[in-house]
């Protein structure tokens, strides 16, 4: 008996003058094969459509099974990527406060450096103010010297003066 079946398919098999490498007369088919093939060909179809549905629906309950795990995968990926989002908008709201603050500070040093120049400007205007102060008190100094020294000589005049007086009254006197 040859077989020549291709895959999926059942052929039924040559016998008698027709089989390859046998010539003679036909072997009767009951004689050939077992009364009970036919029977156990339908059983094994009925048990691999069986195993098919079987696998069906076992790879459809883990189809099932890794959907359901990928379900949740994927719920846990959402609530990691809106934990990341909401810490992004927590860190760019920190970021825009120290901005704030940069330009807050950028904003103070400016003024402290206005203010260090006004400073500057107004230690300068007293320093001259001071020099002015002391050159006039140095002319009010020799401003007064020369007054006292102008009262001294007209006491020293008034006396004089006096003097001759009382020598002009003592000469006329005589």
């Amino acid at each position: 008996m040859a077989l020549a079946a291709a895959p999926g398919k059942r052929e039924k098999p040559v016998v008698g003058n027709n089989a390859p490498g046998v010539s003679g007369t036909p072997i009767p088919r009951a004689d050939f094969l077992p009364q009970d093939l036919e029977a156990d060909e339908l059983e094994a179809e009925d048990l691999a459509w069986l195993l098919a549905r079987q696998k069906q629906k076992l790879q459809k309950a883990e189809t099932a099974g890794l959907q359901r795990e990928s379900a949740a995968r994927l719920a846990e990926i959402e609530d990691l990527h809106e934990d990341l989002f909401t810490r992004v908008r927590q860190l760019q709201s920190r970021m825009d406060a120290w901005k704030e603050a940069l330009l807050e500070r950028e904003g103070l040093k400016l003024l402290y450096e206005q203010l260090q120049g006004d400073h500057l400007d107004q230690q300068y205007t007293l320093g001259h103010l001071r020099s002015e102060n002391e050159r006039l008190r140095l002319e009010l100094e020799e401003a007064r010297n020369e007054a006292l020294h102008e009262y001294e000589e007209t006491e020293r005049l008034k006396t004089q003066l006096a003097l001759l007086r009382d020598l002009a009254r003592e000469e006329e006197g005589f």
